[in-house]
């Protein structure tokens, strides 16, 4: 009998022992195929695992070193959204590209009122290179002219990369984030002016009118 009882407590740790690998796994959603675009541009909800970093405590070399990484969790819920509060937070996105040449995405963070924001990306020596923007510094530090957060990206065939992000914000807000085919974003940019122009003009018109 102690020894069927051992065999249940070694066949019960070996379960739990499953389930704990299972977890850790699931904490890294999905990548993203950057060509598999539906009128130019990925909506990203589910592929973004998070990290609140209220304290300003953790730099890249600390998230992405397996013996000191704290854990990253998915965006979850129905209508999944990155939602960020006072302090930092880490984003995590995972990408991969089956085209036989190099690709070209914009990963936009649209209607974000962020102190800072920092890409991160590895090189080809595995160095991380970081690219910095935000309220708090100069328009011209953007990689793309435009009113939201646009980042360049760039992956090689066949390839698959993991990029972060840092978001330092002093109030809490809802980020849409996309993928966009480069193409596809400026003429999404300029149906929004020309949108904006029709909207502004119509206000000026009414203003005209009654004077």
């Amino acid at each position: 009998r102690p020894l069927a009882q051992l065999r249940s407590s070694l066949h019960m740790h070996k379960a739990a022992m499953v389930v704990l690998v299972l977890c850790s796994h699931a904490a890294w959603s999905d990548a993203v195929e950057v060509t598999d675009t539906a009128h130019g541009r990925i909506r990203l909800q589910h592929q973004l695992d998070v990290l609140d970093d209220p304290e300003h405590r953790w730099t890249i070399d600390d998230i992405t070193n397996s013996d000191r990484a704290p854990p990253f969790a998915p965006i979850e819920g129905q209508a999944p959204l990155l939602r960020v509060r006072g302090g930092a937070m880490w984003v995590r996105l995972s990408l991969t590209s089956a085209s036989a040449e190099p690709v070209e995405r914009f990963l936009e963070l649209a209607r974000a009122e962020l102190s800072t924001v920092d890409l991160f990306v590895a090189d080809s020596d595995d160095q991380w290179q970081r690219r910095r923007t935000g309220t708090t510094l100069p328009f011209d530090t953007r990689d793309v002219s435009a009113p939201n957060y646009v980042f360049r990206l760039r992956l090689e065939p066949d390839a698959r990369q993991t990029v972060f992000l840092r978001l330092v914000s002093e109030r809490t807000g809802i980020i849409p984030v996309t993928l966009w085919v480069p193409e596809a974003f400026f003429e999404h940019e300029r149906q929004r002016q020309v949108g904006l122009g029709i909207f502004y003009g119509g206000i000026l018109s009414l203003i005209l009118f009654n004077l």
